[in-house]
């Protein structure tokens, strides 16, 4: 029923299919995106107590300074937040792909958080291997979709062509569009 690959587990129930992926980890990007993720946290929090002091002390230009560190909070809220993501993508050690009739979900978990993909899957084409990013990829819309990046293609190759046979029977991967 679902073809035989190493390391790439399948899920069925009557609602959807589970493909469990394993994920190789860069631990460069790992260890600098942590040195920034704590960075990050350290100045965001020193600024909350630095911006509670100045706006408490009745000094006469405590409002128009509390107003830009309010404003540093701000960026480094948005920074941080968008760092922490990186460090999610990069520390887990799996990736879930869910396949439904209406929607596909591409899930890197860590532990209760991660990071959520969904893509309606009337917007979806089909997937192929891209030899410039070594991942599988699909376009949504116009936009590309990497997933289950680093593994070698002889791996993601029949997960690719299992997935297209069964969600896309029409396609025919020789077409020259």
């Amino acid at each position: 029923m679902y073809p035989k690959i190493p390391g790439i587990s399948f899920e069925e129930d009557e609602k959807r299919l589970k493909v469990v992926l394993p994920v190789s980890k860069n631990w460069f990007l790992l260890i600098i995106y942590s040195i920034l993720l704590l960075t990050g946290v350290v100045l965001f929090v020193g600024g909350i107590i630095f911006g509670f002091r100045i706006a408490t002390s009745g000094e006469r230009f405590a409002f128009w300074f509390t107003v830009m560190i309010l404003i540093f909070l701000l960026v480094m809220y948005q920074l941080v937040k968008y760092i922490f993501e990186q460090w999610q993508f990069n520390v887990t050690n799996r990736e879930i792909i869910f396949v439904n009739a209406e929607e596909m979900i591409i899930r890197r978990p860590v532990s209760i958080l991660g990071i959520t993909t969904t893509y309606d899957r009337s917007y979806v084409k089909p997937i192929s291997y891209s030899e410039k990013y070594k991942a599988l990829a699909f376009y949504y819309g116009s936009q590309p979709v990497l997933f289950a990046k680093n593994l070698p293609s002889t791996l993601t190759t029949p997960l690719a062509n299992y997935l297209n046979d069964r969600y896309f029977p029409d396609y025919d991967d020789d077409d020259d569009e």
